[in-house]
């Protein structure tokens, strides 16, 4: 059959040969316009379904929230429930709070300072001296020097960090549901920046929603998911533009909006 074929196609005149090519291009142009928006449709699909399992997971935080206040009111003051004389610290990655046990206090200060292999030395030297540490404030010490790891680019470690501190609060909770559960959000809201930091930006959208249970940081962890949102739309226009035109005008790519994101109408300088 192949023979056949190949054997009419000498057998046509220039004319007849020229028109074969040609519908062999219009065919596949047509190819590549219909797996381009077959891609387009697959990613606003993949866009949708994320937004739906954010939705879900702030709808669910929220419940919580609520039996919680509830079952506080009952049992401890509703002052703990909320970051007293809370302070963004470090580039937004850090919420240093007043109530903090000294130690880690102190740790901030020299950190904001820039004394950054001070504040971690003083770190371990207090992990391994003090050996009357609260489970709370180990947690708290590890999610601190995990901020202080993602403030020196080093995602990796912060992540890693994050991650053991993520871990061990989902079995604790049994213990003392409250304090875990946000000790977890804050967690979960260094892992959004540290996926932010290497591009992943679906993964940092689903961690900045789970940072919403922890007190303080639900409206920062709410800009840094609309971060992550608008580069997974600058990253799918961009990928729509690449199927339309190699060169020439279009979309600005996701990895040239370096810290730059819309809150609340604006564009806002945000440190990721």
């Amino acid at each position: 059959m192949e023979y056949q074929q190949l054997e009419h196609c000498f057998q046509l005149t220039p004319r007849g040969l020229l028109q074969v090519i040609e519908k062999l291009v219009r065919d596949r142009k047509a190819a590549e316009e219909t797996a381009s928006f077959a891609l387009q449709a697959v990613h606003e699909l993949e866009n949708h379904i994320l937004e739906l399992n954010a939705l879900l997971t702030e709808a669910q935080a929220a419940i919580e929230n609520l039996t919680i206040c509830n079952e506080a009111s009952n049992t401890k003051p509703t002052n703990q429930l909320l970051p007293p004389q809370a302070t963004w610290i470090v580039n937004n990655t850090w919420l240093s709070l007043a109530a903090n046990n000294p130690l880690i206090t102190d740790i901030e200060k020299k950190w904001q300072r820039g004394d950054t292999q001070y504040a971690l030395a003083l770190m371990d030297m207090y992990n391994r001296e003090e050996t009357n540490i609260t489970a709370e404030d180990a947690l708290r010490l590890r999610l601190l020097k995990s901020a202080i790891f993602h403030s020196i680019d080093d995602p990796a470690m912060s992540m890693q960090l994050a991650d053991s501190v993520l871990r061990e609060c989902n079995t604790r909770r049994v213990n003392d549901f409250v304090t875990f559960r946000q000790l977890g959000g804050i967690a979960h809201f260094l892992r959004g920046k540290n996926f932010l930091a290497v591009r992943d930006r679906r993964a940092a959208y689903m961690a900045f929603s789970h940072a919403m249970t922890a007190p303080g940081y639900e409206q920062q962890a709410r800009r840094m998911k609309e971060v992550a949102w608008l580069w997974m739309v600058e990253a799918g226009q961009g990928q729509e533009h690449k199927h339309k035109e190699k060169s020439g005008g279009g979309y600005l790519p996701a990895s040239k909006i370096t810290a730059s994101a819309v809150c609340n109408g604006d564009f806002e300088e945000i440190s990721l």
